[in-house]
Formats: C-alpha cells, sequence, structure tokens
C-alpha cells in the first residue's frame, strides 16, 4: 500500500511539473509576430498574422526598425506593410525589440516601373 501512494503522488507531482513548465517558460525569451501591418501608431503595432489571428505590440523608445540590414524610420512602416515583429513578453505585455521590414513591402518605384499620381482637389 505505501509503495502504491509513493506511485501515485510521484505520477501526481510529474504531470503538475509537466503542465505548469509551459506556462513558466513562456516569458523571457523572443517570440515572432509575422504578418501584415493592420495599424501603426508611435506606440503599438497591430500585425494581422491570419484571418483570425491578430498581435497587438507596444512599440518602445528602444524598438529598431529594419528592412534586412538597412536601419530604416519607423515611418516607413505603414498599414498593409509585410514585417516580421521580434518581441519579449512580461507580465502579459508585448514589447516589440525589432520590427523587420519585408523587403518587398516598398514604397520607392522599383526599376522599370511606373507610378500614377492622382490629385485631390478641393
Amino acid at each position: 500500500m505505501k509503495r502504491g501512494n509513493w506511485t501515485l503522488g510521484a505520477t501526481v507531482f510529474g504531470l503538475a511539473a509537466l503542465t505548469s513548465a509551459p506556462a513558466m517558460a513562456h516569458e523571457g525569451h523572443v517570440h515572432k509576430a509575422m504578418g501584415t501591418v493592420a495599424s501603426i501608431d508611435a506606440t503599438h503595432i497591430e500585425v494581422k498574422e491570419s484571418a483570425t489571428k491578430s498581435e497587438s505590440i507596444t512599440l518602445t523608445s528602444a524598438t529598431k526598425f529594419k528592412k534586412g540590414s538597412t536601419a530604416v524610420a519607423s515611418t516607413d512602416v505603414t498599414p498593409n506593410s509585410k514585417v516580421v515583429v521580434k518581441y519579449m513578453e512580461s507580465k502579459g505585455e508585448k514589447n516589440a525589440t525589432e520590427v523587420d521590414l519585408s523587403s518587398g513591402s516598398s514604397s520607392s518605384k522599383k526599376k522599370g516601373s511606373t507610378t500614377t499620381t492622382t490629385s485631390h482637389a478641393q
């Protein structure tokens, strides 16, 4: 009977350790949100990862913006841009460390393309 109690106790302890480990390990490492910018302002970016999933991530003064290996301004990231946002999660808050703008998300004119400008007079 004592052996049965010990086995039961070890099993319960083991299951408790396994089920709580993912929750404890969730914070403290870099996460990534990949998708299309739904909205962006000075303090946050909303990344649409799929039709049903979006991530709202806080931007801070320490957040770096880049396109490939080149630094860019935060204003280069606009709605509908494709991005990868690296962030750390702490106490339920997601803080962006880096926003990487896809090289395909460019507002600059590509060689051989034409641009049409429409004026909206009032």
